[in-house]
């Protein structure tokens, strides 16, 4: 999801180790659109439907970016999400 980029300024890849990657989206910073970005970051991850009932085109669109970077790079990955969408 891309309007204001807020998303895009909050995500940080750390490396753990060789063997561990944790990647952080979001943060706490409301100013751009009133939502902290790491509440619109897990909503627009997780929720199958848009409050309008609709189905929500960007459902996993973080685990889909993940999986995509992982193939290009060679690496094989298995997915710890933090965040589910009954939070």
């Amino acid at each position: 999801p891309v309007d204001t980029g807020q998303l895009r300024l909050s995500i940080q890849p750390v490396q753990g180790n060789e063997l561990r990657w944790v990647i952080v989206i979001g943060n706490d910073d409301g100013s751009i659109n009133g939502t902290p970005s790491n509440r619109y970051a897990a909503f627009t991850n997780f929720a199958r439907s848009l409050k309008n009932g609709r189905s929500n085109p960007n459902y996993h669109w973080a685990n889909n970016a993940i999986k995509k970077w992982a193939r290009e790079n060679g690496i094989q990955i298995a997915l710890d999400a933090g965040d589910d969408e009954d939070e």
